[in-house]
């Protein structure tokens, strides 16, 4: 799909790929596994090292995105994850595809929203 990982943790207690969707690094974080093997969902994650967001605007983007929870780290950096259910055949990839495009197109969005709203450090 044009989508490389740059690392994985397998051995871990929880399975862990780390790449890029488009620009931005995201971790693929498998739950719901037994043995490390079989799991039943994954939750995709990424930080902006460069957005520190007021919680009155992270509130408000929540409202926008059904998809996505936007946070704050304990650093007050922006945060965003989305979690996807696997079932037990797991995941078609055109599913996975669209999943990802529409993942890729929110972090785009929710950056501009930090641009225009001028939380983001140079």
């Amino acid at each position: 799909m044009g989508h490389k990982t740059e690392s994985a943790s397998p051995s871990g207690e929880i399975p862990v790929l780390s790449g890029r969707i488009g620009s931005q690094p995201t971790a693929f974080a498998f739950g719901g596994c037994t043995d490390r093997r079989n799991c039943s969902y994954v939750v995709l994650s990424t930080t902006f090292t460069d957005v520190s967001p007021p919680l009155d605007w992270a509130n408000g983007i929540n409202t926008t995105y059904d998809l996505v929870s936007v946070t704050r780290n304990d650093e007050g950096k922006l945060s965003i994850r989305s979690g996807i259910a696997m079932g037990d055949d797991g995941i078609p990839v055109t599913t996975l595809r669209f999943v990802l495009d529409q993942w890729q197109a929110a972090l785009a969005e929710i950056a501009q929203e930090a641009v225009k709203a001028g939380i983001v450090s140079q």
